[in-house]
């Protein structure tokens, strides 16, 4: 019917074309921004020209469209993104699937296989944060990718932290990587105006690493009421591009625009009005698409629009535009008309499909409702989606064992309509019924929709709910480098634990802030202090879990401040309140976590002595945290454990050799290799870069202690190689440490000492670190005292990493040849 035509939208088709054209035939990027008011048909532009691409050019472009959330808005990082990837891999259902062959062997299934081996290989930090590690369990088990690549992903699937930098460039290659499976890819994010900045970012970044790659970059976006300050005009609209680009204001010259939109669809219609009634039509609608499709409907389907015999729509003999209802002269009347007209049953399934949001999940309404699942798949397909034309299937999500179906309205206004038409106490009670049943559907899966849950939780006055999923939003946040977004995050979930007088939300909030926030930025006085006050409130209280968590970050703080002994007592009593949780467990869920918790404590008691050098007990406590990551079969506490235990028989061989011992120092390092080798083929079959550095440059020390330089120098160059491609700067100063070692060795001591030097005067080296540098530097000074030592002692700490890092890449690169 009507809102099924497409019209009214040549010239901007035409240029979306010509861009199409462009990038088929040249291989290179465009960008077109769309813009246009509320009702201006931005979105059915991009799903026509989408889906007359996917129609013209069967198996060689590919389109995903990303859709900005209203509700969620710049607190859900990354999201439009999110649902490209997932859309490209398979792990969700495309929309636009009418041209492909989606069967088990069909060209677009292979394409999403490519495309999901594509993601493994290259972005592997996307997994766990972009990809939701259930839902991709499942479809991994529907391909045909080899085992190693499926290992790889399944153990990355619980998430991690990661640089946001790495994820731009890894979003960037896999992007890369899938271009080359199709002549062309179209990335279209809709509804700009309420993405979150680092989408915003994202999008600049990929216009910046894609200029030379077959790749279409389409953005929508309301162009009424822009602040100032607002982040997409920071990102993109004032943003230089440097090559050639689009913009399509689909507000502008609104009366020839309007009225030829309202001439050409009455015609595509088959209506044959007067031109009196095309003149007053378009005085009522001004050409709004919106307005004009639903003033249509209307007409037609209360009678004042009628077919004649020859099968054309004529004005009835009722029509009088004089006697309509008054409320037909606003869109919000039209609106309001049609939903009044919906049965008691439909209705419902809407009213609370829009607490959800735009975007809803059918399931909801089904669990609340109490109907068979089909029976409402059928009436939102049948009903709501082909008669009426409110909603439209997007797509299905897999979670866990279970598959959700996510609809959305078709139009904003619709959405909004039927959420400010009920009161604000249905609305509470709403909101509180639906973030339930989402929990429900979730399961221990919910934290993948956490900003919602705290959104809807917000709005049912349950401030505890709210706090627990702001704090689980945040850590998603600061798994991604997202910093500034989380502590504000954590910090709203502070300020509403403390009003409510929700003391283990405080702990929480706190324990998040100080973990992911003032540790890592430095601030220490402040986090214990925060520490010690969470700590005598989880006592207070009984809250042992937390008391665990915030041990051990006392313990983290303490050996930062190279207090060892204090350190060792706080993870010691982290160590055993875990133990007693594990041996008092319920069930198998909650002995494994407690297990986990005292295999950490395990980890930092060892790596605590090793820094005291008492390497007979860092043994003891980091076999038996190999021990427990082994019985629960996890593969990163495996990989810690290989690492630190390849570490500590390095530095025991080291010990041995300075005494003569050297057949025990030999045996020591043969055990250290034996060890490093395994946490490498872990780390390599993960894809953990910062991991797989730190195993190179264990086995780079361990050639330099044998006497292997051309070996070291292989190791040390592919660990350096990870560290500077990936901006491991945290990893900087370990490498340096280990290079000037190596250089001091194959003579070249001016280097040696530069780097050296640095090590020793850098306020976040260890004790151990700043040792070996010393020892290279007195080294040098012995063969020769006119060597200079304070080449760079006058830099600033940032320029001396830098130039550091730079001489020592081109050193290394000597060293090698």
């Amino acid at each position: 019917m009507a809102e099924q035509i497409f019209v009214g939208r040549d010239a901007e088709i035409a240029i979306l074309k010509d861009n199409l054209e462009r990038v088929y035939r040249d291989q290179t990027c465009r960008i077109c921004l769309i813009t246009g008011n509320a009702g201006s048909g931005k979105t059915t532009l991009i799903e026509h020209f989408a889906q007359f691409t996917e129609e013209q050019y069967s198996e060689t472009v590919v389109v995903a469209i990303g859709k900005c959330n209203a509700q969620t808005g710049q607190n859900d990082t990354y999201l439009p993104f999110r649902e490209i990837i997932n859309q490209f891999t398979g792990i969700q259902a495309k929309l636009l699937l009418s041209s492909m062959d989606n069967s088990p062997t069909g060209w677009f299934r292979n394409f999403t296989d490519g495309a999901l081996e594509a993601l493994i290989e290259l972005g592997p930090d996307l997994i766990g944060t972009f990809i939701p590690g259930s839902a991709l369990v499942a479809r991994l088990a529907q391909t045909a990718i080899s085992g190693t690549l499926k290992k790889r992903a399944e153990s990355r699937v619980g998430g991690q932290e990661v640089n946001n930098k790495e994820v731009s460039k890894q979003y960037s290659e896999v992007i890369r990587k899938i271009s080359n499976n199709a002549k062309t890819v179209i990335l279209i994010i809709d509804d700009m105006q309420w993405a979150d900045e680092a989408s915003l970012q994202l999008f600049v970044y990929l216009t910046e690493t894609l200029k030379e790659y077959p790749v279409m970059l389409i953005g929508t976006y309301r162009s009424e009421n822009f602040a100032q300050d607002h982040p997409l005009r920071k990102h993109i609209l004032e943003h230089e591009w440097g090559f050639w680009e689009s913009t399509l204001n689909l507000s502008e010259g609104n009366v020839t625009k309007g009225r030829e939109f309202v001439k050409l669809f009455l015609a595509a219609n088959k209506c044959k009005t007067s031109e009196q009634f095309e003149t007053v039509f378009f005085e009522r609608t001004e050409g709004n698409a919106l307005f004009v499709v639903e003033l249509f409907r209307y007409l037609y389907d209360h009678k004042y629009l009628g077919e004649n015999d020859a099968g054309d729509i004529v004005a009835s003999s009722e029509m009088d535009w004089n006697k309509l209802p008054s409320q037909l002269t606003k869109l919000e009347g039209l609106i309001q008309a049609r939903f009044e007209a919906l049965n008691a049953e439909l209705r419902e399934i809407l009213d609370i499909a829009c607490i959800e949001g735009q975007d809803f999940t059918a399931q909801v309404s089904m669990h609340l409702l109490k109907l068979p699942e089909y029976d409402l798949l059928r009436r939102l397909s049948a009903e709501l989606e082909k008669r009426h034309n409110f909603v439209t299937e997007v797509r299905e999500v897999r979670v866990g064992s279970s598959v959700l179906s996510n609809y959305r309205f078709v139009n904003a206004t619709f959405h909004q309509y039927l959420y400010t038409d009920m009161s604000l106490g249905q609305r509470r009670l709403r909101h509180k019924e639906v973030a339930e049943t989402l929990e429900t559907l979730y399961g221990p899966h919910s934290n993948e929709i956490a900003f919602q849950l705290a959104r809807h939780y917000e709005l049912s006055y349950m401030p505890e709910k709210v706090v627990r999923y702001l704090n689980l939003a945040g850590q998603q946040l600061a798994r991604v480098s997202e910093f500034k977004e989380a502590e504000a995050v954590f910090n709203r979930a502070l300020s509403l634990a403390k009003i409510e007088n929700d003391k283990k939300g405080i702990v929480d909030s706190l324990r998040y802030i100080c973990g992911f926030i003032w540790l890592t930025q430095d601030k220490d006085e402040v986090a214990k202090e925060q520490l010690l006050e969470a700590l005598e409130q989880t006592r207070n209280i009984n809250y042992i879990d937390g008391e665990i968590y915030i041990l051990r970050q006392l313990g983290i703080l303490a050996r930062r401040r190279k207090h060892y002994t204090t350190a060792a007592r706080y993870y010691l009593e982290s160590f055993d309140l875990a133990k007693k949780v594990a041996a008092d467990a319920k069930d198998d869920v909650e002995k494994s976590e407690a297990k986990n918790a005292m295999a950490q404590a395990l980890n930092n008691l060892g790596t605590a002595a090793m820094a005291e050098k008492a390497y007979d007990d860092a043994e003891g406590y980091l076999t038996e945290r190999l021990k427990i990551a082994v019985e629960l079969n996890n593969q990163n506490g495996k990989l810690f454990a290989y690492i630190n235990l390849g570490d500590l028989f390095w530095r025991k061989g080291r010990a041995a050799w300075s005494s003569k011992e050297e057949d025990n120092a030999r045996r020591y390092w043969a055990l250290a290799k034996g060890y490093v080798d395994q946490a490498l083929d872990i780390a390599n079959s993960t894809g953990t870069k910062g991991l797989i550095a730190s195993a190179e440059r264990n086995l780079g020390n361990l050639a330099i202690s044998e006497g292997n330089y051309p070996q070291a120098a292989n190791h040390l160059a592919r660990s350096l190689s990870i560290v500077v491609n990936s901006g491991i700067t945290s990893a900087i100063v370990a490498n340096l440490t280990s290079v000037a070692t190596l250089l001091s060795r194959t003579g070249r001591p001016k280097e040696a000492v530069i780097f050296a030097h640095f090590v020793s005067k850098f306020p976040k080296s260890t004790e151990f670190e700043q040792e070996l540098a010393g020892d290279v530097i007195r080294e040098i000074l012995i063969q020769d005292s006119s060597v200079d030592t304070s080449i760079i002692q006058q830099a600033d700490r940032d320029t001396l990493a830098k130039n550091a890092f730079e001489l020592l890449q081109v050193s290394l690169l000597d060293t090698i040849n």
